[in-house]
């Protein structure tokens, strides 16, 4: 329990460092420089409480507005100083998570001053966001869909029945024709459904071709099919649900486009600022090597 602990403060203190740094050497005149504790040499100001509780919503300001509560704010601040002094008395920081995490704090630091806080989406223009709607129209657009249920059997004189008995069932449908799905069909996944196959559209590829042409030649909800015949066997197909084509307008995607625009200019100045960092840091990979580290549980 002790080493999570430890670990768990040794975590943070790499998350915290260059902060710390910067407290410990900070000027001592006016109100916000004033040194609220130290530990071992390590300072907390007022202005680090303030940032602190500035940070909090409204519910945590309220709880440490009392000289009291601020006060076991304070403390905790220290707990967690005293904890990271211990962590680092231990040669914490030279722990490869540690590590890690500290680079992790730092590249997100890193993203977020220099690249976050510089992107707004009123920096895309209508004029990005419109060519952007015009030339990836498809992704707008939901095509016609149809909803089906079957039944499905391998035996041509058992699906001539089946359509026969459905079709006998009128208003009926939807309860009878769950009755003959468990009776008549041989498809144990659609079976569990009712026969239910979901919506489609033309293009899929979840079903054989004569299937889907024969889903949408049926007009009208409740109409069946002949039996269709695929490479599989016999479907017997009941119309459920039909649903029209539809196009979102721009003003509708245009908060949607402008969020994945701004999310692609950020992607391709993050890819600028490793290209350029790598023409000065000497990256070197090797190959071979590489060839002989094993993923467990992979894919040959």
């Amino acid at each position: 329990m002790e080493r999570s602990v430890l670990r768990a403060a040794a975590l943070a203190l790499g998350c915290l460092a260059l902060a710390a740094c910067d407290r410990s050497g900070a000027a001592t005149t006016g109100a916000e420089g004033e040194v609220l504790a130290r530990i071992d040499g390590q300072v907390i100001t007022a202005a680090e409480l303030q940032r602190r509780l500035d940070s909090l919503d409204a519910y945590g300001k309220a709880r440490f507005s009392t000289p009291e509560q601020k006060r076991k704010f304070l403390e905790n601040l220290v707990r967690f100083e005293v904890l990271a002094h211990e962590a680092q008395s231990r040669g914490y920081e030279r722990d490869p998570e540690v590590q890690r995490a500290l680079k992790q704090q730092m590249v997100s630091s890193l993203l977020d001053r220099e690249l976050d806080s510089k992107l707004r989406p009123e920096d895309v223009s209508d004029a990005e966001v419109e060519r952007y709607y015009r030339e990836h129209l498809g992704e707008f657009r939901r095509p016609e869909e149809v909803r089906v249920s079957q039944i499905f059997t391998v035996d041509q004189a058992k699906a001539d029945k089946a359509a026969a008995a459905t079709r006998a069932l009128a208003g009926e449908t939807d309860k009878g024709f769950r009755k003959l799905v468990d009776e008549l069909s041989e498809d144990d996944d659609s079976k569990g459904r009712g026969g239910d196959l979901t919506f489609f559209d033309r293009n899929t590829t979840l079903y054989p071709r004569p299937l889907v042409e024969a889903a949408f030649a049926l007009k009208e909800t409740g109409e069946v099919s002949p039996p269709v015949h695929t490479e599989r066997g016999y479907h017997v197909l009941v119309l459920t649900q039909r649903r029209p084509s539809f196009t979102r307008a721009l003003p509708e995607a245009a908060r949607e486009i402008r969020k994945q625009l701004l999310a692609e200019r950020r992607a391709k100045k993050v890819e600028e600022m490793v290209a350029e960092t790598r023409k000065h840091v000497k990256v070197e990979i090797y190959e071979d090597k590489l060839a002989k580290v094993a993923v467990s549980g992979g894919r040959p």
